[in-house]
């Protein structure tokens, strides 16, 4: 075992940047998916949850629905499951609006965990190449001490290098990780909110909209 990390030491550190490069692709690749999410997902919350009580309003839930049926982002698709659920009692409602935002919530934050990772352990991975590719100058110096010092310098400065990609491949992987979490609390925060908009309108006092929508399903 002891021979093998050493023959492992002595190889250097360059398979590291191999591994990092990769790593750097796949955080490109994860930032890319999720910036697109967002754009296809973004929506007027404040402007749907007008047009939505409007309808309720009116007495006409159906229209309610037709507003959020296309269900292209979060604040849809968590409206369309509570408002279909409107037959059944606002229990109903407020279980489907919980479980849908729920639902919503792990969609948004999918991959998050892939930036996390690297941007936490990237610098430790350039780092474990920097330390393989010093041990490897060193044993060259031993190996071959006509060349001096000269030989373990130049071995160090290609070490540091994997340090320095480390960092690279780090410091995006972190500042995307923040702005995606702060864009989960900010689209889960309108999620919540538009859900509480509808749950309180519906437990309004003399409120027809959930008798009409029951007398429509006993008939």
């Amino acid at each position: 075992m002891e021979q093998l990390f050493k023959t492992l030491a002595l190889n250097g550190g360059s398979w590291i940047l191999y591994a990092l490069v990769f790593l750097s692709a796949l955080s490109i690749a994860v930032m890319i998916e999720r910036a697109i999410y967002f754009i296809l997902n973004k929506e007027d919350v404040a402007s749907l949850m007008d047009g939505v009580t409007e309808k309720l309003e009116n007495q006409i839930p159906n229209e309610a629905v037709d507003l959020v049926k296309d269900q292209k982002s979060p604040v849809k698709r968590v409206l369309f499951h509570g408002l279909s659920a409107l037959d059944h009692g606002i229990c109903a409602v407020e279980a489907m609006l919980s479980s849908q935002s729920m639902t919503e919530r792990i969609r948004m934050e999918r991959y998050l965990a892939v930036l996390g990772t690297i941007g936490n352990n990237a610098p430790f991975i350039g780092l474990l190449g920097t330390v393989l590719g010093v041990i490897k100058a060193f044993n060259d110096l031993a190996v071959l001490s006509s060349r001096g010092p000269s030989a373990v310098m130049a071995g160090i400065s290609e070490a540091l290098i994997a340090t320095a990609v480390g960092l690279f491949v780090a410091i995006p992987a972190v500042i995307a990780y923040n702005y995606f979490q702060r864009k989960v609390k900010t689209d889960y925060f309108n999620l919540e909110s538009a859900s509480k908009i509808l749950m309180s309108f519906l437990l309004r006092a003399n409120n027809p909209v959930i008798e009409k929508e029951g007398k429509n399903a006993n008939r």
